[in-house]
């Protein structure tokens, strides 16, 4: 492609992330994609080159988008680096969509009370759903080899570190704090995104709460 230039990695050499960024930095890049922020190092030099003006895209394993502040914080970032750094975060999973051939209208009403049982038990938060519900359920055809899926749709939570969120993140902010400020910023979590997909008849409740994390089981325990 042209403006872009890839370097791989090969820790047998010792030429690492953090190496590699380094090397990176050297001939002035717009944008600088990082493959995996995996250790200290890496983390700090792409904190760095943020905040020198040029735009910093990477990964972090965590299991949500507010987890990665925790995570860099893990790895040795300072809060203040990361307040002064990061300007976004963002989760994704990928839920299978329901095949167009064969899904059928749930009529016995199970993808509303399971909805209900979720905003009782905490897992989601009351909001008020804008237009009619379409939930639909999985039969499978000779189409989806009698999955009752094909193919896949994204689910995401996403973050933008506002002015707000910066100090909770200079101030040690709890995770739950953290999660109130993000709130207030119209923040969704992925299974709450992934149940909005599902109401609307892209998916099933189940499929979302299979990759989301949340048991069904789990759900009627805590409601109990």
């Amino acid at each position: 492609m042209d403006g872009v230039v890839q370097i791989q990695t090969k820790a047998d050499i010792g030429y690492t992330f953090a190496k590699g960024l380094r090397a990176i930095l050297r001939q002035d890049p717009d944008i600088i994609m990082v493959g995996e922020i995996r250790d200290g190092e890496t983390a700090t030099i792409a904190a760095q080159a943020a905040l020198t003006g040029h735009l910093v895209l990477s990964t972090v394993h965590t299991n949500s988008s507010l987890a990665a502040i925790a995570r860099l914080e893990d790895l040795g970032l300072e809060p203040y680096m990361i307040a002064a750094a990061v300007r976004g975060l963002a989760a994704q999973r990928l839920v299978r969509r329901l095949c167009p051939k064969c899904a059928a209208p749930d009529t016995e009403g199970e993808g509303e009370a399971m909805l209900k049982r979720l905003s009782r038990a905490g897992l989601i938060m009351d909001q008020e759903l804008e237009g009619k519900a379409n939930w639909r359920k999985a039969t499978g055809c000779e189409h989806c080899a009698n999955t009752g899926y094909t193919g896949r749709i994204a689910v995401f939570e996403v973050v933008a570190i506002n002015d707000e969120m910066r100090d909770a993140i200079l101030d040690h902010a709890p995770m739950s704090t953290l999660l109130e400020v993000a709130r207030r910023q119209g923040f969704q979590t992925l299974i709450e995104d992934g149940l909005l997909k599902a109401r609307q008849g892209t998916t099933t409740v189940e499929e979302v709460l299979r990759v989301c994390g949340a048991e069904p089981s789990q759900t009627e325990t805590v409601e109990a």
